[in-house]
């Protein structure tokens, strides 16, 4: 399965809130021990919120992807 893209349909289901609450205590865990997230960790956790069913979540999601996409640390 590596080197396969994922499912169109994937992109457009909800994550769990156990799952993004995963993805936010290690994002939170690193800009704690290092006072930033690696790239990867950003970007995963950006992808959670927007996959997440609060609205909230998800402008804030789009929020990280935009910085990331104009290198503004985050």
């Amino acid at each position: 399965m590596s080197g396969e893209l994922p499912y169109a349909a994937e992109a457009q289901m909800n994550i769990s809130y156990d799952e993004l609450d995963v993805l936010r205590r290690q994002y939170n865990k690193e800009v704690a021990a290092q006072g930033h997230a690696t790239t990867q960790t950003k970007f995963t956790y950006a992808w959670g919120l927007v996959k997440s069913p609060k609205k909230g979540e998800q402008q804030q999601g789009i929020d990280f992807l935009r910085c990331a996409v104009l290198s503004i640390k985050l």
